[in-house]
């Protein structure tokens, strides 16, 4: 990323100021339109060098004030559509906004004798002037892009634990009495406190051969019945966040603080919401209101409230996506129009905000532009940190200059090859910690399974032990060299936590397991090579189409894209090649979910549209 200028301080720019920022800008894009020529080595006489405006990105507000549209509390309040504020509740779709005449009512706002008769026409249209439409090519109805970072991370998620779920509420009468007392024990049961429901069929994608698979007990949930009215009750929340100090997370995902839900841990970053939907939410919330696997209630509280979070769950992991399909798409839409459906009837003093309506232009957005994750804002905000933290003693006026400036000065130092020249003389001086692994003997088991795998690849290996050895073909001696990681494509695999819980792709099918051992051996070339043995761990509940009593266990399963399996005693060899990802799992106490010993839920960290759930049934 290269800055190319930094708009004044102390506070944001106003529409019209932005357009006296954006001339100059736009003068020179017009010029690089047409083109000009660059003499460069290859070519002295010069070469056509031609430069558009792609797209603009950004968090809404920005991205309105930039493009020419009306805030998220006008009338028009859109920038893809003609929706209007009075019919936001019933999050629709409105006319798309077209090229034409959206420039078209830019132009009479322009062109308006009045501050009041371009208030009047902003009331109307939702457009005001940009500089941008001087571009002949430039569509502001196509290229501005919707950032989810801002609108999915920060807006849809943090709105729903914040002011859906209200989770860890404290009223103000209760704040200063908290302090005093800190937090008080609980004599609570281990579940919620149960009322009789009036029952609402939720069919979903299960039919009504699944509802006679029901709990005998007329119980269930009750909506709403923490403090204030939050639907997580002191208990719900001790727990939950008891149960997120035993997750394990992969490396690059970032943990989240064991108060989580007190204002004095502070805010989350977008990435740490995104761990928390994606990850930690599915392996804690399906053991709190979960009692029997086979014996969930379709009509409940309970399963509507699961069945709530795993859409948006999907929905996440969908928008996310670095890579998808068409039905992704159409499973987007299908999901978030029942996680809005329902939210009605499970939490109260629901209110639909504008991101919200945003969020129904996402199936578009990701036609137009394709993995979102690759249009957002992760970058510029990790530059706007870092231009935040230089000094500039407080001084207002030449603030903008000095960061440019610093800015300027960074991106020509790694941009500089006597600078990664410098990182790698400092990483390869680096102490080497550790004494050197001598290497051993495979067990029997082991050096069997390592064979096996050898054998498929190249015919020629022999048994150590073979006599004699046939013409052309090596022995595969069993002497391995224990080491702590593999490097598998980028994915770095070891036998401790938080990298030894892995997915493997083994002959087409995905398997999970936890990794014992890391080992290197020589091949037939003397060469070394590496592999792995782990622990094979079976799918319990892969998702099913036929009725069965855990089919809508087995249905929320695979929304939240989660696995619970049982370890085996078990192992198998898995090369580098093989792997595909690392996974966020924790360990299930005996008789959880059905299974009797060695349970574990985990979530591969794929980054996929919709996870490949596999196993057998």
């Amino acid at each position: 990323m290269c800055i190319a200028g930094i708009t004044p301080g102390p506070y944001s720019p106003d529409p019209q100021t932005f357009n006296h920022l954006l001339g100059p800008l736009v003068d020179e894009l017009i010029r690089l339109d047409a083109g000009i020529i660059i003499p460069t080595h290859q070519f002295p006489a010069g070469r056509l060098v031609q430069v558009k405006l792609l797209c603009i990105y950004g968090d809404v507000l920005a991205t309105k004030k930039v493009a020419g549209y009306a805030s998220h509390s006008a009338t028009k309040f859109c920038s893809f559509c003609h929706a209007e504020q009075s019919k936001l509740h019933l999050l629709q779709l409105s006319r798309r906004r077209e090229k034409d005449e959206t420039i078209s009512a830019a132009v009479d706002s322009k062109n308006a004798t009045s501050t009041t008769e371009q208030d009047n026409l902003l009331k109307a249209s939702g457009v005001r002037w940009s500089e941008l439409n001087r571009l002949h090519y430039w569509d502001p109805s196509r290229h501005v892009v919707l950032g989810v970072m801002h609108n999915w991370l920060e807006g849809i998620l943090q709105g729903h634990f914040r002011y859906r779920w209200r989770f860890g509420w404290v009223p103000p009468s209760q704040k200063k009495k908290k302090r005093q007392n800190g937090s008080r024990s609980t004599t609570r049961p281990n579940k919620r406190t149960r009322t009789a429901i009036e029952s609402i069929e939720i069919a979903m994608d299960l039919d009504d051969d699944d509802i006679e698979y029901q709990s005998d007990e007329d119980d269930d949930i009750l909506l709403n019945s923490g403090l204030g009215g939050s639907f997580f009750t002191e208990g719900d929340v001790e727990r939950f966040r008891a149960a997120m100090k035993h997750i394990v997370l992969p490396p690059g995902v970032p943990h989240l603080p064991h108060n989580l839900g007190e204002a004095s841990h502070g805010k989350l970053s977008a990435s740490q919401w995104h761990a928390l939907y994606v990850f930690v939410i599915p392996l804690v919330i399906c053991e709190l209101y979960i009692d029997e696997v086979g014996a969930i209630d379709l009509h409940s509280n309970r399963y509507k409230f699961l069945a709530n979070t795993a859409q948006l769950v999907q929905c996440t992991n969908v928008v996310f996506a670095r890579k998808f399909k068409q039905g992704d798409i159409k499973r987007f839409e299908m999901h978030y129009k029942k996680y809005s459906q329902s939210v009605q009837e499970l939490f109260e003093n629901i209110k639909v905000q504008p991101n919200h309506h945003f969020a129904l232009h996402t199936p578009q957005q990701m036609s137009d532009w394709g993995p979102l994750v690759s249009v957002a804002e992760f970058a510029g905000e990790r530059l706007i940190g870092f231009l935040q933290k230089i000094n500039t003693n407080n001084k207002i006026d030449e603030m903008h200059q000095s960061m440019i400036t610093r800015g300027c000065r960074l991106q020509r130092m790694l941009a500089s090859s006597d600078y990664n020249q410098l990182a790698n003389v400092l990483d390869d001086n680096k102490p080497q910690r550790g004494r050197q692994t001598k290497s051993i003997l495979l067990c029997s088991s082991r050096y069997t399974m390592l064979f096996n795998h050898v054998a498929n690849q190249d015919r020629s290996v022999v048994k150590h032990g073979t006599f004699p050895v046939p013409r052309h073909g090596w022995v595969l001696s069993g002497l391995v060299t224990p080491i702590r990681s593999i490097d598998c494509n980028g994915v770095v695999v070891g036998s401790v936590s938080p990298r030894n819980c892995v997915v493997a792709n083994v002959a087409g099918k995905m398997r999970y397991g936890l990794v014992r051992q890391c080992y290197q051996y020589k091949n037939r070339l003397g060469e070394d090579e590496e592999f792995l043995v782990m622990s094979t761990i079976t799918n319990m509940y892969p998702k099913r189409t036929d009725a069965c009593p855990t089919r809508p266990f087995r249905y929320l399963l695979f929304l939240f894209g989660m696995v619970v399996g049982r370890v085996e005693d078990t192992e198998q060899v898995v090369f580098p090649t093989q792997i595909v990802s690392l996974a966020a799992y924790r360990l299930l106490d005996d008789q959880t979910f059905g299974i009797p010993t060695n349970g574990i839920a985990l979530i591969p960290h794929g980054y996929d549209a919709c996870l490949n759930i596999a196993g057998n049934c």
